[in-house]
């Protein structure tokens, strides 16, 4: 019950592929709170429910969305390490692997400002590479063929200068079914992406 509750503030205060603009920081920042909540609970009554771990790394990846520099920093390690316990309770998780691959792929994009703070309040900036969210986001697709798996596996082959690949998942996307509430949207910024490639 608290992973579901969890999930609902989640897609209450996500607005990353639908429902854009309609919530302000404020009440996108409430909704990610009560989500990682309800997720902890969830992870203190059961410390083996992958769901409350998936929950709570979405749920800091949230918060970390919607505040400034010294958040980012402190919460990006938050994200990566709920997700590995989430991953660790179960390795098919492709919703686990999709957020690790994410972590690598805007981690390892970190300019000096984000490090130098990293380095300021933890002794090191996080270690992330655009390898790593390769192989993340390969692991996720050949598990769940999913438009967004496969979205921002194109993206990361085109942070590697492959556009061959990346093109060949963009036109990938449009041959999938929608399942999902947001399989449209990754349908539509596939067909842009390929209009300028």
């Amino acid at each position: 019950a608290y992973s579901q509750l969890s999930l609902g503030y989640l897609e209450t205060g996500d607005q990353s592929y639908s429902d854009r603009g309609s919530k302000d920081k404020d009440e996108r920042n409430k909704m990610f709170n009560l989500a990682l909540d309800m997720a902890r609970i969830s992870a203190r009554l059961d410390s083996t429910n992958k769901f409350a771990y998936e929950h709570k790394a979405m749920a800091f990846a949230g918060i970390l969305d919607v505040n400034g520099l010294k958040e980012k920093v402190q919460l990006a390690d938050s994200v990566r390490i709920n997700a590995e316990i989430a991953l660790s309770l179960d390795p098919r998780n492709d919703r686990a692997l999709h957020i690790l691959g994410r972590w690598h792929c805007e981690v390892s994009q970190f300019g000096g400002v984000l490090r130098f703070l990293a380095r300021l309040i933890f002794g090191t900036a996080p270690k992330a590479s655009i390898d790593d969210a390769l192989s993340y986001f390969k692991r996720a697709v050949a598990l769940d063929d999913y438009p967004v798996h496969n979205y921002w596996l194109a993206l990361t082959y085109l942070e590697k200068k492959d556009e061959a690949k990346a093109k060949w998942h963009f036109n990938h996307i449009l041959k999938l079914s929608d399942e999902h509430h947001n399989d449209e949207y990754f349908k539509s910024k596939a067909r842009e992406y390929l209009k300028d490639l």
